[in-house]
């Protein structure tokens, strides 16, 4: 769930072909507005285990398409005034680190409890520098447009 300006979303996919990757991503009010087009899998990159405090994770969406499930990738420059575009692709590592993702616990070390609240951050650097999940500017294919920004705490 993201929260903006008082309201809460879901991170969902929609639409293919948003750049160049296989589905759109942005939120939406409802977590299951098309099946499992809001359900997301949260794969540990060191393997099975708790997910902890800055752990390395991919992010599967559970949506079938076209029998697969994609994963959220970072592909280009400059959506909605931020720093990368988000989508989703084929593969968790379509451009070596652009479907790595650091889940960053805001109450500090440890595990992953359920309603902790996380910045995610992408591992895909862009001329050095790393970048947050962001969700911002309402009206692209669901409630709010995500990319990805240069801080976690943006707004």
């Amino acid at each position: 769930m993201m929260k903006y300006n008082g309201h809460q979303s879901f991170l969902d996919t929609s639409q293919q072909g948003c750049q160049s990757n296989e589905l759109c991503v942005s939120t939406n009010q409802k977590h299951d507005r098309d099946g499992a087009s809001g359900t997301w899998r949260i794969v540990r990159k060191a393997g099975p285990g708790a997910i902890q405090d800055s752990d390395e994770v991919y992010l599967q969406n559970m949506y079938d398409f076209h029998g697969e499930q994609t994963f959220l990738d970072t592909r280009e420059e400059g959506c909605d005034g931020n720093v990368l575009c988000v989508s989703t692709a084929k593969s968790n590592a379509r451009d070596r680190t652009s479907g790595t993702w650091k889940i960053m616990r805001k109450a500090g070390s440890g595990a992953l409890l359920d309603s902790d609240e996380v910045h995610i951050q992408s591992m895909y650097h862009l001329s050095g520098e790393l970048s947050y999940l962001d969700a911002k500017s309402p009206g692209c294919h669901g409630f709010l447009c995500v990319s990805t920004a240069k801080s976690s705490a943006r707004q």
